[in-house]
């Protein structure tokens, strides 16, 4: 699991992916208003998620 710093970065990764040929899953929260809070991708999409750091990790991610 990866972390995005925001909602747009993960959109704009989704978008990256999609345009690219891959396949993408979203997940949208309800209780947030419908935002957009996770994706998977297959894996061959591993180039496009090399950037990202782990989530809930220590130093850089989501913090808790």
């Amino acid at each position: 699991m990866l972390a995005a710093s925001d909602e747009l970065s993960l959109r704009w990764l989704c978008d990256d992916a999609a345009a690219a040929g891959f396949r993408v899953v979203t997940f949208h929260e309800p209780d947030l208003g419908g935002a957009l809070t996770a994706a998977a991708l297959e894996p061959a999409a591993a180039r496009l998620v090399s950037r990202f750091p782990l989530a809930l990790s220590r130093g850089e991610g989501v913090k808790i």
